[in-house]
Parts: structure tokens; C-alpha cells; sequence
């Protein structure tokens, strides 16, 4: 009996991740109300660590620990607006890397999962 791979593995493990988080942050310093965000940041720790979060995001088998993501989004003066954008680009990378509609789905209703740790952050 086969089963259908996990998401994981349909969004390529870790290699096929990180080529999507290497797309996504091409077209995230293209849009002017993101790139702000990234201005002081180190990238490939950034890429890094965005893989990591989406690998995890993808295998239900493992747990994030919010209070890290609370962490490192705190007093940026994240918006809904900019979480949407964030959402809308990441699902039109998934797109362009050939996920299908339905995995680009899962991943974007898995994310809206952390919202509330990401939005309505003070900016300091």
C-alpha cells in the first residue's frame, strides 16, 4: 500500500525549501513595503532560518516554538497588509517552483496559523 508523500516532501524536503525561499526573497526586496524589514538583516541566516520555519511548517509531525517566532517579529510593526503581501508572494513563488494549488493552499493556511505572533507587533 503507498501513501501520498507528506507535504514536505511534495514541496521538494529541504533542497526544493530552500530554492523557494531563495525565490521568495528575490521578490520580497522587490516590494517597497517589505524590504524595509530586511534593510540590517543577515540574509543567509534569514534564508536559513525561513527554511527551517517552513520545513517545520510542512512536517506535522514536528512543533514550532511560537515564542521564538513572537521573538523575532516583535516591535517590527508588522501589518495585516504586510502579512497578506508576505502570504500573496510566497504563494505566487510556491507557484512558480510548480507546487499545486491545493499544497499552495496547506501552506498558506499553515501559515495564517502563526498570525497572531507575527501581526500587531509595536513597532519600536
Amino acid at each position: 500500500m503507498s501513501s501520498e508523500p507528506a507535504l514536505y516532501e511534495r514541496l521538494g524536503g529541504r533542497s526544493g525549501i530552500e530554492a523557494v525561499v531563495d525565490t521568495f526573497y528575490e521578490r520580497i526586496m522587490r516590494v517597497d513595503e517589505l524590504r524595509s524589514y530586511f534593510a540590517n538583516t543577515d540574509m543567509p541566516q534569514q534564508r536559513y532560518h525561513m527554511a527551517t520555519f517552513l520545513g517545520v511548517v510542512a512536517d506535522d509531525s514536528t512543533q514550532f516554538d511560537t515564542a521564538r517566532l513572537s521573538t523575532a517579529h516583535a516591535g517590527l510593526g508588522i501589518t495585516d497588509d504586510h502579512f497578506a503581501l508576505v502570504l500573496a508572494a510566497l504563494a505566487a513563488v510556491l507557484k512558480e517552483h510548480g507546487v499545486n494549488p491545493m499544497d499552495r493552499y496547506a501552506v498558506a493556511s499553515k501559515l495564517r496559523a502563526f498570525r497572531d505572533v507575527i501581526v500587531s507587533q509595536v513597532k519600536e
